[in-house]
């Protein structure tokens, strides 16, 4: 293999602000845009006390699951990986969302990463 290239997941290959954003709306009541979430502390800043709760539901809502791909993203991975590139993952996804996590990467971007960290 060539040189290797980390890739995310959340908003890199699956748009996961914007469905986590949609839930929460229609769930919860909230009425927040992606133009709320800013950075990695966001999330915490917005739901405050109950943002594990909230993660909680999320997954067991199957939020993750269900994400969306970003358009184009398997063609351009795959085109990566044929010209010699290795693609690993690298997410900061918590450990209860592993199996959920490797499901959808199978389902989406079967055979393209060799690693997820």
């Amino acid at each position: 293999m060539g040189k290797k290239i980390a890739i995310d997941i959340d908003d890199v290959l699956a748009r996961t602000a914007g469905r986590i954003v949609d839930y929460g709306n229609n769930n919860w009541g909230h009425q927040y845009s992606l133009r709320d979430f800013v950075d990695d502390d966001s999330w915490k800043n917005l739901w405050g006390e109950e943002e594990f709760e909230r993660k909680a539901e999320l997954h067991e809502a199957g939020v993750y699951k269900e994400l969306e791909k970003h358009l184009n993203a398997y063609e351009v991975l795959s085109s990566l990986k044929s010209k010699g590139y290795e693609l690993v993952i690298v997410t900061a996804r918590e450990d209860v969302l592993v199996d959920v996590t490797n499901i959808w990467l199978e389902e989406h971007f079967e055979g393209l990463f060799t690693d997820i960290r």
